[in-house]
């Protein structure tokens, strides 16, 4: 063998070897790495039908009855459940974060993720609601006139009269949020009641609250999270 064959044989192997040790970053939908902002890696991961990956935003948590969160999960989303409380109008109300779940029997816990893109879009409107100068002792009746007055009047302010509507505006007050109808699909337990299309690409996976310790621990991370409302550009924030 010349030496010059020699010196090219030594050369391949050596690329051989480099190549072999390259990471097949795309070998799995799953759990595989992606890049998501400046220089942050996020998990691709399933939870129960929904798969959570770099183009989702974390929105909140809300906790349920099981007969609700049966339908949340197999409707893979949020549906046009009616609201127990309605301090923020109809729709699902959601927590930043976890926290005591309330006084039911056999509760269980909805996380929420939704499209990056359509969720943070500026023609999805956003408004924090200051309950400073609400009156005392209000109606439920008249609360939701009042809401009404207070986005139509907001809409005003920022120049937003076409887009930020009551019943088509994200709702936000101290430690809560209201999705309204308008972006919940279709409930089979309450036919009658209002619904819209999942137009903010929402994905919801519920578990038993007393299940959750029995979790894996990468799933347990997701239900850990805090969502980021405060960097939504939401007006009056």
């Amino acid at each position: 063998m010349t030496l010059r064959a020699g010196l090219w044989r030594t050369l391949a192997a050596l690329l051989l070897l480099i190549v072999s040790y390259i990471p097949l970053t795309n070998a799995s939908p799953v759990n595989a790495f992606t890049r998501s902002g400046p220089g942050l890696l996020y998990r691709r991961i399933q939870l129960g039908k929904i798969t959570v990956g770099d183009d989702d935003e974390f929105v909140g948590l809300r906790y349920v009855d099981k007969p609700k969160a049966d339908e949340y999960n197999d409707a893979e989303t949020l549906t046009a459940i009616p609201a127990g409380g309605k301090t923020l109008g109809e729709g699902s109300y959601l927590s930043p974060q976890a926290g005591q779940s309330p006084p039911m029997t056999d509760p269980w816990v909805c996380i929420v993720f939704g499209s990056r893109q359509k969720l943070l879009a500026p023609t999805v409107p956003k408004l924090k609601v200051s309950f400073a100068d609400l009156p005392s002792q209000l109606h439920e009746n008249d609360l939701q006139a009042w809401l009404q007055k207070y986005v139509s009047d907001a809409a005003a302010k920022y120049n937003l009269k076409n887009e930020m509507k009551y019943g088509q505006t994200l709702l936000f007050s101290a430690g809560q949020m209201v999705i309204p109808s308008h972006f919940l699909v279709h409930s089979k337990s309450y036919p009658q009641q209002a619904s819209g299309t999942n137009s903010l690409g929402l994905k919801v996976h519920c578990v038993r609250v007393a299940d959750l310790d029995k979790l894996p621990e990468e799933e347990k991370k997701y239900f850990k999270l805090v969502a980021k409302w405060e960097s939504w550009k939401i007006h009056g924030w």
